[in-house]
């Protein structure tokens, strides 16, 4: 599955340096979707929910989430002194130093509840939902199967509710609320994975080689019949959840077993090129402009230029920050098998 999330994360970067809109937030919904799965899994195969295992998985989430973060914040501190705050007012101006307490607080600790900027990691606006979920499902949220589908039909109607008031795509984006229809449906995937894995493997598309050429291909033909229909909002925001449902079906139930060391290096590089893209693409910009070259963000060259120099630079926060960090997470998952096993 970490193809698939570094596909995701992809996406996300072509979505902000290109300037492609709804796109982004197609690949986001994905991620969560993944996330509810994950997160489900972890609590109830390994953590468990005495305090001692909500303790453990909360110390994993808050090691795999912030230093890499912080790390990203730092990039953009070093950036706004070095390129100064004009450069970011036009590149992408929700990158600036806070000017208060509360802002640098909001910062540090990623509490971004209503997309507050200054922003100095733009997108850590979705971190802000996914700890929310996180904290959510370590208190018991996805516990079983009847809690989740409760879960799942409350946010179903969340949606249902936002369509029939039209209150328009970014109700049923951005809010926490709105999220709580992918987070869900992933633990449902959890809980009923060993019936879907059982109907699915007979679905050759989703079992077969090109099972990752088909989605990508039904995910860009969804998002550009919704572009040309004028519905990448509506319809097309739905069926895209659809698509990622049947994605996270095949590539965590169905093609688990054919993961390798590539696959595991993909999923490593998802998180890190996603905090960091914005940072990158500054400084290609810089870099080029010494070349008379004229980037900006909205171009499909800038993108195209800037996603090898953001996939080097993921890796260099691989090696630095994240394979470090995962020491001293393993060693906890140990002490929580130790004693919750």
């Amino acid at each position: 599955m970490g193809g698939y999330r570094l596909f995701l994360a992809l996406v996300v970067v072509f979505a902000h340096l290109a300037s492609v809109p709804n796109i982004g937030g197609y690949a986001v919904f994905g991620f969560y979707m993944i996330s509810g799965y994950l997160m489900t899994l972890v609590m109830k195969g390994v953590y468990g929910y005495s305090i001692r295992g909500v303790c453990g998985y909360a110390l994993n989430r808050f090691l795999r989430i912030y230093p890499a973060y912080w790390v990203s914040i730092g990039v953009s501190i070093v950036l706004i002194y070095f390129l100064g705050q004009d450069f970011f007012s036009g590149y992408r101006h929700i990158i600036a130093l806070p000017e208060n307490y509360l802002s640098w607080l909001r910062n540090i600790f990623i509490v971004f509840p209503s997309l507050e900027s200054p922003r100095l990691t733009p997108p850590a606006w979705a971190l802000t939902v996914e700890i929310f979920f996180y904290i959510a499902i370590g208190l018991s949220l996805s516990r079983n199967k009847m809690v989740t589908w409760l879960w799942f039909l409350c946010s179903a109607l969340y949606h249902i509710l936002a369509l029939s008031m039209a209150w328009g795509y970014e109700s049923r984006y951005f809010p926490v609320w709105a999220a709580s229809l992918p987070f869900s449906t992933g633990a449902l995937v959890y809980h009923y994975r060993d019936f879907l894995k059982a109907r699915m493997s007979v679905i050759p598309v989703l079992t077969g080689r090109l099972a990752v050429v088909f989605f990508v291909i039904l995910f860009f033909a969804n998002w550009w019949l919704g572009r040309v229909y004028e519905v990448s909002g509506g319809l097309a925001f739905y069926t895209n959840y659809v698509i990622c449902l049947f994605a996270l079906i095949g590539f965590a139930l169905l093609w688990h077993a054919r993961s390798t060391r590539y696959d595991a290096l993909a999923g490593s590089l998802s998180y890190p090129v996603y905090l960091l893209h914005y940072q990158v693409g500054a400084i290609v910009i810089v870099f080029f402009d010494g070349f008379e070259t004229e980037l900006r963000r909205g171009q499909i060259l800038f993108f195209l230029i800037a996603v090898p120099f953001v996939l080097l630079a993921a890796y260099l926060m691989v090696l630095i920050v994240e394979r470090p960090v995962e020491g001293v997470r393993t060693g906890v998952k140990s002490l929580i098998n130790k004693y919750y096993g």
